[in-house]
């Protein structure tokens, strides 16, 4: 008998997220193209917070301050903090007076809300998944 590999999947992410502190742990995968970078951003030993990609370690589950979001198990009650703002989800480009641009995509902008919080993540490395890029028909 084999294992399903969305049933594995499942099974990891569950472990990972009732093991660990998390409060959303996602699975291993990259930006579209060829100079693609892991979606696994940010070291939280690192301060000022930051989203800079972290080369993954394999097969493992690692902190992070951000992740994709195209396969990520969230804790609900997270979401149930009146503190953690509406929208939760924003493409944020403006201009801050005194600070320049600011500038997230809409996962970015959640993740460094709720980090700000106190809300930590994780990617669990031992589930890799594919980015379909559909225009090039190509799986990343």
């Amino acid at each position: 008998m084999t294992t399903c590999p969305r049933r594995t999947a499942s099974r990891s992410f569950y472990e990972s997220i009732e093991a660990g502190p998390y409060a959303a742990v996602g699975g291993l995968y990259w930006t579209k193209g060829e100079a693609g970078q892991p979606m696994v951003y940010g070291n939280p030993a690192v301060m000022p917070r930051n989203f800079v990609p972290q080369v993954p370690m394999p097969a493992a589950v690692q902190p992070c301050n951000g992740l994709g979001m195209g396969f990520t198990l969230f804790r609900l009650s997270m979401f149930k903090d009146p503190k953690l703002t509406k929208p939760w989800f924003k493409t944020q480009q403006e201009g801050v007076p005194g600070q320049g641009w600011r500038t997230m995509t809409q996962d970015l902008y959640f993740f460094n809300n709720a980090r700000g919080l106190g809300y930590t993540f994780a990617s669990d490395n031992r589930v890799l998944v594919g980015h379909l890029d559909p225009g090039a028909n190509v799986v990343w």
